[in-house]
């Protein structure tokens, strides 16, 4: 499938190259756990958020405009 892709310059809409996505992987989001256990907003420490499940997709190569 082709996907359009606009640009607004000076007030009139032209087309533009998409960017070129060669090798992403997709997957499932992570989940946030929080300790219930803590009652106060103060007593949190790092121990009581995690982060799992979560992936690093590795580098993602993009072009960027200077």
């Amino acid at each position: 499938t082709r996907v359009a892709y606009w640009v607004i310059l000076n007030g009139t809409p032209r087309p533009m190259s998409p960017l070129r996505c060669t090798s992403i992987q997709f997957k499932w989001s992570p989940s946030l756990w929080i300790n219930d256990k803590v009652q106060n907003f103060y007593d949190f420490t790092a121990d009581d958020v995690k982060l799992e499940g979560y992936e690093h997709l590795g580098k993602l190569p993009m072009e960027v405009a200077v």
